[in-house]
């Protein structure tokens, strides 16, 4: 019985190696798309370095060891980053190919347009004239 738990045991062990080992070059991996992604939806925007690190409150030196690997924003930077720079975490992260929209600014958008429908209709409903689909006939 004692044996079958060692075997268990060395087995586990082996795993966990080889997972922290797959771990390890994922991480890598996602760094080093991160880092050339940040660069490439900065130029996308126009922005330099400084002008990246003044819109997210951060130093030039910051943006520059993210966009050469040195080191990583937190969730929090990276959020920042995502929303000045109008493209998702996904893709910055390599999880797409599509540099989309944040969740953030979508909802942004849908909230003007829904505002600037609201109004459209309110100044229909003034003029009084009738609109099939959206106006009903009086």
């Amino acid at each position: 019985m004692k044996r079958r738990k060692v075997e268990i045991l060395s087995f586990l062990v082996y795993d966990r190696n080889n997972y922290e080992f797959v771990k390890d070059e994922y991480v890598l991996g996602v760094v080093d798309v991160f880092k050339k992604r940040l660069r490439l939806a900065r130029k996308w925007s126009g922005l330099t370095q400084e002008e990246l690190a003044i819109k997210v409150n951060t130093k030039k030196t910051t943006i520059s060891n993210y966009e050469t690997g040195y080191s990583t924003p937190s969730i929090e930077m990276l959020d920042l980053l995502c929303d000045v720079l109008n493209v998702s975490s996904d893709f910055l992260l390599g999880r797409t190919d599509e540099p989309s929209l944040s969740s953030s600014q979508v909802n942004h958008i849908n909230q003007e347009l829904l505002t600037k429908i609201d109004t459209a209709i309110e100044i229909l409903k003034e003029s009084k004239e009738c609109i099939p689909g959206i106006l009903p006939q009086k």
